[in-house]
């Protein structure tokens, strides 16, 4: 008499089967996502590192990520996504020219406005020091020649005038006299940018080292969900 084994694998082709149709999938978008929330979470971390971070929450706040979907991956198109909605922090990544916005001019602030507190804690320009605000009061100024003179509680006298480029800038006395002057903005047809911010890079790092890691984590986490049948 001869033993005789039989081994049925239709159950365990079936869980493989399963596990290559549902877990892998599962694990698959799994990784992607939680490499982006790895990047997202690195970007956010280190940007105090390339900027003076005014409104910290306001800008970390503006880096999103999109997860990865299961149902893509049959059609060879899953992918996260981990992304900046601020326009204008692109400039500060691949760099540029900064050009103006519904307006002839950049306009930049002068260091000693910027010393002076030109913006709220938010990193936003206030509205009295505003170019715009400040326009309107070098206009007061031409129609009420009162105003022009210096007294013991007269606020300091803005003007505008253009540079030997052509460009304007805006200044105002701080005295009775011509001088002294403090000069507050100045304006550019365009402005240069240097790209400062290592965002793709972070990203591809964060990708690079730990994609391995966090895929097995991942799969490892779908066997344990997998249902048997």
């Amino acid at each position: 008499m001869k033993p005789y084994i039989h081994v049925d694998f239709k159950k365990t082709k079936a869980w493989l089967d399963g596990i290559g149709r549902n877990q892998i999938p599962f694990a698959a978008a799994l990784t992607l996502t939680r490499l982006a929330q790895e990047s997202q979470g690195d970007l956010r971390q280190d940007m105090g590192k390339f900027f003076t971070l005014r409104s910290e929450r306001r800008l970390k706040g503006g880096i999103r990520i999109k997860p990865a979907r299961k149902a893509d991956f049959k059609r060879g198109t899953m992918y996260s996504e981990v992304k900046d909605i601020d326009r204008f922090m692109a400039l500060h990544v691949i760099g540029g020219t900064k050009k103006p916005f519904k307006k002839r001019y950049v306009a930049i602030p002068s260091r000693e406005s910027i010393a002076q507190g030109v913006r709220t804690t938010s990193g936003a320009i206030k509205a009295a020091k505003k170019p715009s605000r400040i326009a309107s009061r070098i206009k007061a100024f031409k129609k009420n020649p009162r105003k022009r003179k210096w007294g013991r509680h007269r606020k300091p006298r803005p003007f505008m005038q253009p540079r030997s480029t052509g460009q304007p800038f805006i200044a105002e006395r701080i005295g009775p006299e011509r001088l002294p002057l403090r000069f507050l903005w100045g304006f550019s047809k365009a402005a240069r940018v240097e790209a400062k911010w290592p965002f793709f890079e972070t990203a591809y790092n964060v990708a690079l080292k730990k994609t391995h890691s966090v895929f097995t984590e991942a799969f490892t986490q779908s066997l344990r969900t997998a249902k048997t049948t």
